[in-house]
């Protein structure tokens, strides 16, 4: 239930759920004996994790010059309705974030197809390329690194 109150979809609590399962079971051995209220530990577990998605969300809405609410009051006095200009450029934007992740050194470009534009979580894009969680997050940090350059300079051209 904390899962999916603070991240508001059922598909991305599961997943959070299941990489909870993962920290708790390699964490738990070596902190038993200093936890408390085992309960109060496994909330406060899980709210960690569900606030580490919502900032990672936030990074990749800025990464690609999405607005993203962080909180009710500005997504209640935003519109959500984008100008035929906005419209245009999002669109602008997304074929070039596109282009960009073609132009990606191989083992980067699988992993940020997955992530970025197909949206896959990061246990299910290690399972689809066979390799560690670790090493998908490295290959989307490299990725991500090299996307924001390469926007960068897109933008400013």
């Amino acid at each position: 239930m904390v899962c999916l109150r603070k991240l508001g979809d059922e598909a991305d609590a599961e997943d959070a759920l299941a990489s909870i399962s993962v920290t708790v079971f390699e964490k738990l051995p070596g902190t038993y004996d200093r936890i408390l209220n085992l309960r109060a530990w496994l909330v406060q577990v899980a709210i960690n994790h569900c606030v580490d998605v919502q900032r990672r969300r936030r990074r990749y809405s800025r990464l690609f010059l999405e607005e993203q609410a962080c909180d009710e009051e500005v997504n209640s006095l935003s519109s959500d309705t984008l100008t035929p200009e906005e419209q245009l450029l999002e669109h602008e934007l997304w074929q070039v974030a596109r282009m960009l992740i073609k132009s990606l050194p191989p083992l980067l470009q699988e992993a940020a197809d997955q992530h970025i534009l197909k949206h896959l979580p990061y246990p299910q894009v290690a399972d689809n390329l066979g390799v560690s969680q670790a090493n998908v997050r490295k290959r989307i940090q490299k990725a991500r690194d090299l996307l924001r350059q390469q926007l960068y300079a897109y933008l400013e051209d």
